[in-house]
């Protein structure tokens, strides 16, 4: 039985693109007959309280506490120190993320075989972190470096990180990511008196759910909005909701469980992403699963998604004017739900057997470089 660790800069209970894929990753990977460890970091003194929640009973998640008091820049020197003594008993180590520091930390910890999913975003998507880059950029050469496969989600991001690392094109596969498509349609919609307009995801300043919301209350429609996910940005949604005037009808849930999220997307008229920049689109792809209309940012990781997703989709300028975005949103409330019978999406299995397949072709390492 091969043993992988799944190094990852968040994990359930915390809600995330990245989470997500991680968490239905293990335990497709363990149906599968590997043995699975997630290594993570946490919250400073949330390790314990977070262990007693198990995603699974074959699945091991070790939680490591950050020291920088972040969720952006989460150091957790523990991980480094596991991964040096314990990397070995390892076949494969699979670390995710480029943009948080795990990934870079476990190349440095141990000389065993790594595989890479970067869920890249490019160099920096503010003038901050495009400044930031170009020094973190020297460091996290060695990840590309270091890596047997790179494990691209769409077209778009395997196209973004040849640009950027052509020296890794060779590794770089596109996998995708995988849909719980009969998870998802069985789900019970909720009963609602009006129209739900969703938005699903980490509440960071890049996905603008700012501009959702204003375009929600410009629209005027007689709907309410369901907001699913934490982060930095959710005191300032939650103001700026009041400010609008329809605090009242935009709900802010913080974390919910699959099933309960599930549920909100087959109640959900409307999904909206207006985020600037992302290497798939899993809450877009799920939404039109659900049947519900999709109303996206015209990014190329969104497009890559509409063409698996048949006609639910609707794009706009992240140029445009919220009252162009306001426009939009109204003509998606007026257009019914319909049965989405088109998709191409593939199941967490297929996508996991494809990686599954990688592992195997690892060159292991040899006894004079342990």
């Amino acid at each position: 039985m091969m043993r992988i660790a799944l190094v990852t800069p968040g994990f359930a209970p915390e809600v995330g693109g990245i989470e997500s894929y991680v968490q239905r990753l293990s335990v497709e990977l363990n149906a599968l007959g590997y043995a699975v460890d997630v290594l993570t970091q946490c919250p400073r003194g949330r390790a314990a309280e977070w262990s007693a929640s198990v995603i699974n009973p074959g699945i091991r998640v070790l939680r490591f506490g950050d020291w920088t008091g972040t969720r952006r820049f989460r150091i957790a020197p523990g991980l480094w120190r596991y991964l040096r003594h314990n990397g070995p008993s390892y076949d494969v180590i699979h670390v995710h993320s480029f943009h948080a520091i795990p990934a870079l930390a476990a190349c440095a910890a141990t000389d065993q075989p790594i595989v890479f999913s970067p869920y890249y975003h490019g160099r920096g998507h503010t003038i901050p972190a495009r400044l930031l880059h170009l020094i973190y950029d020297k460091l996290a050469k060695r990840i590309f470096e270091r890596s047997s496969f790179i494990f691209c989600l769409t077209d778009a991001e395997v196209q973004t990180v040849t640009r950027d690392y052509p020296a890794s094109a060779s590794r770089v596969r596109k996998v995708g990511a995988g849909i719980d498509v009969d998870l998802i349609r069985q789900a019970e919609p909720f009963d609602v008196d009006r129209p739900i307009v969703l938005l699903v995801g980490r509440l960071e300043a890049y996905k603008n759910i700012d501009r959702a919301v204003e375009a929600f209350a410009i629209c005027d429609c007689d709907a309410d909005m369901v907001i699913i996910g934490s982060g930095p940005e959710r005191g300032r949604i939650i103001d700026l909701a009041n400010e609008l005037g329809i605090g009242s009808r935009v709900r802010m849930l913080g974390y919910v469980d699959d099933a309960v999220a599930r549920s909100w997307q087959r109640t959900a008229t409307v999904v909206m992403s207006l985020s600037a920049v992302e290497s798939f689109g899993l809450g877009a792809a799920e939404a039109a699963v659900a049947g519900a209309r999709v109303l996206v940012s015209d990014i190329p990781a969104h497009r890559d998604v509409a063409a698996m997703a048949g006609d639910m989709f609707e794009f706009v300028d992240l140029g445009s004017k919220n009252t162009v975005v306001a426009d939009v949103l109204r003509r998606a409330l007026l257009a019914p739900r319909l049965p989405n019978t088109n998709c191409t999406f593939p199941t967490w299995r297929e996508v996991s057997i494809r990686i599954s397949e990688f592992y195997q072709r690892v060159e292991p390492v040899s006894p004079s470089k342990m």
